[in-house]
């Protein structure tokens, strides 16, 4: 049974001046649990699953800037929708993995505006998602850049991207990884432990922690910026 857990201390993240911890003071069962058993990605991943009808995704949405520079570089950054909570149709959940995969495709170009209206509909407007919503959503973001949003929206591969994004999630549900939301999994074995973090300074100890995972798994030292 899935579970939406409202992680109060990851909201209330203040001062950034506390020193992070050091590599050496990351332990496992603490910081972050390993599932030995769950394949270790091809390259280094940081990948967030949320839900877009979940309180808690919303309010660490409102972080998404401070999330994305968290992530080390050469470290591979991607958002998955789930569709644990069933207040949409299959059309729906789909058009929301197409939304989040456009937003994390035109990041630099867009930042999270998309992904902003999808939340405010839901949660401020309280809308009935369904997939001409979504459409009518992406053309008013669509009119305010030129970033081919639209386009990206309608080509296939992004249609193969949601469809993989959604699979992918019921992959890390299946062995156990994904039982909460919001959940930040690194390396396709790792998850982040929000609870063990320090909250006076919450993302540069997760820019830490995913070095430390990358540097463990990888054996290398190139994505400690």
């Amino acid at each position: 049974m899935f579970k939406v857990i409202i992680t109060a201390g990851v909201l209330l993240l203040t001062a950034m001046t506390a020193n992070p911890a050091n590599a050496t003071d990351f332990k496992e069962g603490l910081h972050y649990d390993t599932y030995a058993s769950s394949k270790l990605t091809g390259k280094p991943t940081f990948i967030e699953y949320l839900s877009f009808f979940c309180p808690a995704c919303e309010n660490l949405n409102t972080f998404q800037d401070e999330i994305y520079r968290s992530v080390p570089k050469g470290v591979i950054k991607r958002r998955v929708s789930v569709d644990i909570i069933s207040k949409t149709s299959p059309d729906g959940f789909l058009a929301l993995s197409k939304v989040m995969a456009v937003s994390d495709e035109l990041y630099p170009e867009i930042g999270n505006s998309l992904v902003d209206l999808i939340f405010v509909a839901i949660h401020k407007e309280k809308v009935t998602i369904t997939p001409s919503l979504v459409e009518k959503l992406i053309k008013v973001v669509d009119e305010k850049y030129e970033a081919d949003i639209w386009a990206l929206y309608n080509n296939p591969k992004t249609n193969e991207v949601a469809k993989f994004t959604l699979g992918n999630q019921r992959l890390m549900s299946s062995r156990g990884m994904l039982s909460t939301v919001p959940r930040i999994i690194i390396n396709g074995r790792h998850v982040v432990k929000f609870d063990g973090l320090d909250k006076s300074n919450f993302f540069k100890e997760l820019h830490e922690l995913t070095k430390y995972l990358v540097n463990k798994d990888y054996g290398n030292d190139e994505h400690n910026n």
